[in-house]
């Protein structure tokens, strides 16, 4: 894991490199939450895996101490909206 680059309420969202093929990867440690929850997430994500602004889910991943799990999500390139909000056009939007 090399730097956390987010939270929100169920989770922190850290940077890591898959050490199988160097790839950066981004690592969604979830909060304890209901296994209800984590599991409609992770079905929601596997339904639209295809959709081509939808990013890909990689691995789920169960800590064993403290059983804890992690979405391995594929690293994308992004602007951030505060960036790329003041650049649409009324078409865009």
């Amino acid at each position: 894991v090399l730097n956390r680059i987010g939270s929100g309420k169920y989770s922190q969202v850290y940077d890591g490199i898959n050490i199988v093929n160097d790839k950066y990867v981004i690592i969604k440690v979830i909060k304890p939450v209901k296994y209800s929850k984590i599991r409609r997430e992770v079905t929601i994500l596997n339904i639209l895996k295809s959709h081509p602004n939808i990013v890909k889910l990689l691995d789920v991943i169960v800590d064993n101490s403290s059983r804890t799990p992690s979405f391995v999500f594929e690293k994308i390139n992004h602007l951030d909206f505060r960036i790329l909000y003041p650049k649409l056009t009324l078409h865009d939007i």
